[in-house]
């Protein structure tokens, strides 16, 4: 008789660009040991990785992921907004819409971006319950979802509102855990090291993603035969960027040499999409020009040979597509990096992973814009577009915890009724003229609090007859 698992963990990377999905099992604690599976048949297709998009066919069933056909119109990077702290057009490529013709961070009519998130979710999780292994009995299921470092509460509240609709974490044997994307694929890459790290040890990690850019720095603490703790050294961010801006400079050099000859269905095409994506990773910079298979109505000239239907690029081109996204990213680890360590330490590894370190040519460039940075060691994720779900399953199957956390906003309690100072009585408070509400801050933004400890913050809270008893908790960037 086959013997029935314990646990089935299933950790879900759901990118602005794209989302994968993996899951481990665990026997008896042996968690730490599981070996880790990624998910790699989707509907229509056989990749591990597969488009955050849905699409709302008119009395039809939503169509998510590769699903989506170009007749319909497709709503992509919804997962941005989901944090209301950042205005769409905060993180709205504007140029890239305008030269690919997409419609980015867009909501369907009468749907909330927490609705959409919602659904395409709920495809996830249809697709995977019709495996055997999400069907087996008597098993406890975790879902772990990996959200951005830099992610507001409001924005995570609304991530898990989506996860709830969808409906993850509904039954008795359901439980829901949420990572960051940037602690997920620093143990994903951290696993497949062979170097045994030591308690103090510290690094960075950047995971360069389609729209954003995740990078935090942690300490190494509590180590194990089996475990270790993660310790926050500064607040995690997440600024636009990433490898989007690569598809960026290229449709925008196509539409200034060829205008309207050139139409721009790679985001709708699956095979022009691969094809410019194996472009993309083959390119080493090493002087040679490279071609593109693309027909259109275009004479022959030194861009575009139309016997063949190729567009042709230079060295130079494709170096330009990789500078500005790459000159970003240096830019803003070295930044993080001085707010983490404040002059008083080092961080001893940087680990780099997103889809973008396919690329040798990046790998290189990253490696010749950090050779000054201090770093002992540079670690590029051998699978980079799938580190966070990875990530993200292991840390479900094996326990390694983050202990400390460095708080992202500032918390405040405001009421005209908030002392600090005590011995007022009501009476006299009721007999004081009315004042202006007065902010006490709860939670310092940048502070490290740290897993288990109390924190209290002492103040008076009155209220006069006929005021409402619940006062406004707000936060401040």
């Amino acid at each position: 008789m086959q013997q029935t698992r314990s646990r089935l963990v299933c950790a879900i990377d759901y990118g602005t660009t794209g989302t994968a999905a993996a899951w481990g099992h665990d026997n008896d604690g042996q968690g730490i040991d599981s070996p880790i599976y990624q998910v790699e048949e989707w509907p229509i297709q056989c990749r591990a990785k597969l488009p955050s998009t849905m699409q709302y066919p008119i009395g039809l069933q939503p169509q998510w992921g590769l699903e989506a056909t170009p007749e319909l119109e497709t709503f992509r990077w919804t997962k941005l907004l989901l944090d209301p702290d950042l205005e769409s057009t905060d993180f709205r490529d504007e140029e890239l819409e305008r030269v690919s013709g997409l419609r980015l961070m867009r909501l369907p009519t009468g749907k909330s971006a927490v609705r959409v998130v919602a659904d395409y979710l709920s495809g996830i999780r249809n697709h995977l319950e019709q495996s055997s292994i999400f069907r087996q009995p008597n098993i406890r299921k975790e879902y772990w979802f990996s959200i951005p470092a830099g992610w507001s509460n409001d924005a995570q509240v609304r991530m898990s509102e989506a996860i709830h609709l969808a409906g993850f974490g509904r039954k008795p044997n359901e439980e829901v855990c949420l990572v960051t994307e940037s602690e997920a694929s620093a143990i994903s890459i951290l696993e497949a090291s062979d170097k045994q790290r030591e308690s103090g040890s510290t690094f960075c990690v950047c995971d360069v993603g389609g729209g954003t850019v995740d990078i935090a720095c942690y300490m190494i603490t509590d180590v194990t035969a089996t475990s270790y703790s993660l310790t926050e050294l500064s607040s995690a961010i997440g600024p636009k960027s990433g490898s989007s801006i690569i598809d960026r400079e290229f449709l925008k050099l196509m539409r200034e040499r060829f205008n309207t000859s050139f139409t721009t269905p790679f985001d709708d095409d699956p095979d022009r999409r691969e094809r410019l994506k194996i472009l993309k990773e083959a390119f080493i910079g090493d002087g040679s020009s490279h071609r593109l298979m693309f027909r259109m109505n275009c004479f022959t000239s030194q861009w575009y040979d139309s016997m063949r239907g190729h567009i042709i690029l230079s060295d130079s081109d494709i170096r330009a597509f990789f500078d500005r996204v790459i000159g970003q990213v240096v830019h803003y680890v070295n930044d993080q990096v001085d707010k983490a360590t404040c002059g008083h330490f080092k961080i001893d590894e940087l680990l780099m992973t997103g889809g973008l370190m396919r690329s040798e040519f990046a790998r290189d460039k990253f490696s010749q814009g950090f050779k000054d940075a201090g770093f002992v060691s540079i670690l590029y994720s051998l699978v980079p577009e799938l580190s966070a779900s990875l990530g993200a399953a292991r840390k479900g199957l094996s326990g390694i915890v983050t202990k400390n956390q460095t708080c992202n906003k500032s918390y405040f309690i405001e009421c005209s009724g908030l002392r600090e100072e005590p011995g007022i009585c009501l009476q006299d408070f009721i007999n004081e003229p009315d004042m202006p509400a007065y902010p006490h801050q709860i939670l310092v933004k940048g502070r490290v609090y740290e897993e288990g400890r109390p924190y209290k913050a002492v103040f008076q809270l009155y209220s006069r007859p006929g005021e409402p008893l619940v006062k406004p908790f707000f936060s401040e960037n």
